[in-house]
């Protein structure tokens, strides 16, 4: 159940991303968006909008059932970008990713749903979802990035009858910039590096920002951990980071080598087409922190291993009975 579960995960994960202006299929709903008269390039799947300081609009995405027997459910929602610890820029609802204390306009706070955030269609119709779009009052520096979201809700039937919770899903694009505003470039930031646990293995976790309203696509990160003794490195590639957003990157502890406490310096280098960054940062690692480490992850004997003490076990048995075994019969011959 958990494999199936896995898998139409990943299924309808990438489906969620393939958002387009024209309809497109799926499990039991499709989404088409409605140009809008200020989008500044027609050839992409998502809203690209030059706004002005205080202009109101409306956008518009049909949301289509074409089941000629089933009812579906949908729920609406509108999320800012962020980044998650895989590099990749998520639009969708997410209650694990929090939005970064630099971003000044939140999508949620400037598109608004007009009407209910769950819509249910009746078997082979179709309706039109409105939002309503708000611009700040003033002049913003880069984009305002975010996506509207629409995910199947299934009733407990449904739940019932399928045995596991796949849901279709789609998410559009929203980007927001104004004409006259500079180009702003992204910047990269160390704020955090520390001791922690991830998928229970001992790693040192770096959280890294971009402060600035400017995408960062196809990045390679290398991050480097060095200490007197002690050298680990990891390498990334093909990371998106979204404006104003933040994530986690880990840098595992090589399982069979053992950790000495003291000071190290963290190091992580990014390239991308939008510039060239290296961030540092001391971090200490106390003597619980390695003795936890060390004890977890020593080796623990093989599974061959135990078996060749086994068999040797059972081998030397043999040969004890053996010996002892002749030793009585000739002991019985001399007695005769």
């Amino acid at each position: 159940m958990k494999l199936v579960n896995l898998i139409c995960g990943l299924v309808f994960g990438l489906v969620a991303f393939v958002i387009t202006t024209q309809p497109v299929a799926a499990q039991t709903f499709y989404v088409s968006t409605q140009p809008a008269a200020n989008q500044r390039n027609l050839n992409v799947s998502y809203f690209d909008l030059t706004v002005q300081p205080k202009q109101t609009q409306t956008l518009s995405v049909m949301v289509v059932n074409p089941d000629p027997k089933a009812a579906v459910t949908v729920e609406l929602a509108v999320d800012a970008a962020r980044t998650n610890d895989n590099g990749v820029i998520e639009y969708g609802p997410d209650p694990k990713l929090l939005v970064d204390k630099s971003l000044k306009y939140p999508l949620s706070k400037l598109l608004k749903i007009d009407g209910p955030k769950q819509i249910t269609l009746a078997p082979n119709t179709s309706q039109q979802v409105n939002y309503t779009l708000k611009s700040p009052s003033g002049a913003f520096d880069g984009v305002i990035a975010g996506g509207v979201s629409f995910t199947q809700v299934l009733g407990d039937e449904q739940q019932l009858n399928q045995g596991v919770k796949c849901k279709s899903a789609y998410t559009i694009g929203v980007v927001l910039q104004q004409a006259a505003k500079p180009i702003v470039q992204p910047k990269v930031l160390l704020s955090n590096v520390k001791v922690a646990e991830v998928d229970q293995n001992q790693v040192i976790l770096a959280q890294l920002q971009n402060p600035n309203p400017a995408f960062i696509r196809d990045a390679e990160i290398v991050a480097t951990l060095t200490g007197k003794q002690t050298k680990l490195e990891m390498k990334k590639i093909n990371y998106r980071i979204a404006p104003n957003s933040h994530f986690n990157l880990p840098l595992t502890l090589a399982p069979n080598e053992k950790i000495k406490p003291g000071k190290y310096t963290y190091t992580a280098d990014i390239k991308a087409k939008e510039g060239h960054w290296r961030v540092t940062k001391d971090v200490y690692i106390s003597s619980s922190q390695a003795k936890q480490h060390n004890v977890k992850h020593a080796p623990k004997p093989k599974a061959m291993d135990i078996s060749i003490w086994i068999l040797a076990a059972l081998l030397l048995g043999n040969i004890l009975w053996f010996f002892f075994s002749r030793k009585k019969r000739q002991q019985k011959k001399e007695s005769v």
